[in-house]
């Protein structure tokens, strides 16, 4: 399969900044490593949508929200 490319822009500021970043890395261009970090908040977001609580689940955790105080 042929990998297929598109083109995104990102300020001149975050290129350089990303650039500078990755000298010691082993990320070989900026392109590189913007894919590696998408891709690994991509696979993140998808997974938290994934995550199924029980109803037990729900209710510790608001228990616990308001042991803290953050809900009455």
């Amino acid at each position: 399969m042929d990998e297929k490319n598109v083109t995104v822009s990102i300020s001149k500021e975050n290129y350089d900044l990303i650039n500078n970043y990755i000298v010691d890395l082993e990320y070989d261009s900026v392109d590189d490593y913007v894919n590696f970090v998408l891709s690994e908040v991509m696979n993140e977001l998808i997974s938290d949508d994934e995550i199924d609580y029980s109803e037990e689940d729900e209710e510790m955790v608001k228990e616990r929200l308001r042991a803290l105080g953050y809900m009455d």
